[in-house]
């Protein structure tokens, strides 16, 4: 953010690209919120405000998977008191977690990690219910624990389960 500030703050050319702003959107707001982080985004956004020469008003809109009180503080400050909130999930539906389960297995190792992992998977190959999300750190370690989570199911997979890997470097169809 520090570097977009100083463009909007001191280069002529990007100042005058947002003379007809329309809309401001923050997307991951909670994400926003670290120290530091939370005042650049607050300055940026007053900052293209004062640059809108435009006599409709900007709209903002603000977007978060986790709303607590300080995504509301930050909204506040943001778009100001008046704004709408819409939330998403009905307020009578349960919270995911309390839908999906969810499992914890402390290891020692990334090899560890990856060895129980694939145990998890066999031990339930034959619950249709079972949908396992893997979550890993890197694209090299989503392809490689894809290739040996395939062919360690081989054996197992009498229900013909598909595997898939998701990650940024995906071309997309």
């Amino acid at each position: 953010p520090g570097r977009f500030i100083d463009m909007i703050q001191n280069s002529s050319s990007v100042r005058s690209s947002f003379k007809d702003l329309k809309y401001i959107v923050i997307d991951e707001a909670d994400e926003l919120l670290s120290p530091g982080f939370k005042d650049d985004v607050e300055t940026i956004v007053s900052e293209l405000r004062t640059l809108n020469s435009s006599p409709e008003e900007i709209k903002t809109l603000l977007f978060s998977a986790t709303v607590g009180r300080d995504v509301f503080s930050f909204a506040e400050n943001i778009i100001g008191e008046d704004y709408t909130f819409i939330d998403a999930k009905p307020v009578e539906s349960a919270e995911v977690t309390d839908t999906v389960e969810q499992t914890l297995v402390k290891t020692s190792s990334i090899f560890e990690s990856y060895e129980a992992a694939i145990k998890l998977v066999i031990d339930n190959l034959n619950d249709k219910t079972f949908k396992p999300i893997i979550f890993l750190s890197s694209t090299d370690a989503v392809e490689y624990f894809h290739n040996l989570l395939k062919f360690a199911i081989g054996p197992y997979n009498k229900r013909r389960y598909t595997t898939y890997q998701l990650h940024g470097k995906l071309r997309q169809q």
